[in-house]
């Protein structure tokens, strides 16, 4: 929001202008839409040496003045005594050193939102659907800053569509983050490449201890209030959402493709979705990956989607030669079909299970799908 970068589109604009007289130069008629393309084909006769060199003079002068506004103005964007560059400066210095996350989230922000301004109570994990790789970051989340002995702190997962609008902070994966800025234009917003194993929430949970310094917090592993645990509300039916038959071994690779048809067949024999709901699960990739990091990828549909789905199960699969997710290397695919809240008490559990290489190398190591099944059962407990 600078003003005074009009100036930048006034003086490329002259310039185009200028060269286009000095050249006796020009177009037969209006460029619709206006593209390069548009601009060539309208071109004069004879016209296009002094047509396309207005076009670079005009792009050039742009940027330089764009750059040099922008230049002059930086340490005041990045650096201005605000309370949320304050608390980054207080985390690094409680480090000992700079912090590349941290130092992110200022320059990523840009002008301080007023939620900066305020301790960081209310944090959204956001994501297209909000039924998986949300939930499951927000698991991961939370138990960080429960360790961290930190209160007063609701994290809970939305659909990017869904966000309420009173956000301190919203986590989204990097294409989602502009549209989760359209839905919390005053929160801090926080890019992530993946849900599972970000080292961006490290440096999140000191921020949000930062944004409170001097408040009393709770002795460690105490429940934060406001923060509403998907574990608390009662047991889930593990055979309503999780049974042994949807739990595979396969010993070769597969494509994506391949595992989302397996994932997608095992929640239609199991009753939880239609056959469309495979589109769906093939629209979300296209949309952002399902890929959560430690090896997982847990497809699922898009919010559109809802009607498509019957009942909450999970399908899992392990693949020990591989797959190829977009370039990510998958092991388990946990494919999620859910009902309102049904299946988030176990997408909890395993998201901390997930979270511990250790567990994951056991669950790798397990020589049947019942050994499989028994050790995500017991997270559930």
């Amino acid at each position: 929001m600078k003003p005074a970068l009009l100036l930048a589109v006034v003086a490329g604009g002259a310039t185009g202008v200028g060269t286009n007289v000095l050249f006796d130069t020009g177009l037969v008629g209006p460029a619709a839409p206006g593209s390069i393309f548009a601009v060539l084909g309208m071109t004069a006769q004879g016209s296009h040496i002094g047509v396309v060199l207005s076009v670079v003079l005009s792009a050039s002068v742009s940027f330089a003045v764009a750059a040099m506004i922008l230049l002059a103005s930086r340490r005041r964007d990045l650096e201005g005594d605000d309370e949320f560059t304050s608390a980054i400066a207080r985390t690094e210095t409680a480090k000992g050193k700079k912090s590349e996350h941290l130092s992110g989230l200022a320059a990523y922000s840009g002008s301080v939102p007023a939620a900066a301004s305020a301790k960081i109570q209310t944090i959204y994990f956001a994501c297209d659907a909000g039924m998986g790789s949300s939930a499951m970051g927000a698991s991961v989340l939370r138990k960080k800053i429960k360790e961290a002995s930190i209160v007063g702190v609701s994290v809970s997962n939305k659909a990017v569509a869904n966000l309420p609008g009173d956000a301190d902070l919203v986590i989204t994966q990097q294409q989602l983050t502009d549209r989760a800025r359209g839905q919390e234009p005053e929160a801090i917003h926080v890019s992530v490449d993946n849900f599972m194993n970000a080292p961006e929430y490290d440096e999140v949970v000191e921020l949000v201890r930062s944004s409170r310094e001097g408040e009393a917090t709770t002795t460690a592993g105490a429940a934060a209030p406001g923060a509403a645990e998907e574990g608390d509300g009662g047991v889930v039916t593990e055979s309503a959402v999780l049974t042994p038959a949807r739990v595979t071994i396969v010993s070769g690779s597969a494509t994506q493709e391949q595992a989302l048809e397996q994932a997608s067949e095992i929640l239609v024999s199991a009753g939880a979705v239609t056959g469309d709901y495979l589109q769906a699960m093939r629209d979300r990739e296209a949309t952002v990956s399902t890929f959560m990091g430690n090896e997982l990828a847990i497809p699922h549909g898009t919010n559109d989607a809802k009607d498509a789905v019957k009942a909450s199960a999970l399908s899992v699969t392990r693949y020990d030669g591989g797959v190829d997710w977009f370039g990510d290397h998958v092991t388990f695919v946990i494919g999620i079909a859910g009902v309102g809240d049904e299946h988030l008490q176990i997408l909890s559990r395993i998201a901390e299970l997930f979270s511990d290489e250790s567990q994951v190398q056991a669950l790798k190591a397990a020589a049947t799908e019942e050994e499989i099944f028994r050790m995500l059962q017991a997270v559930n407990q």
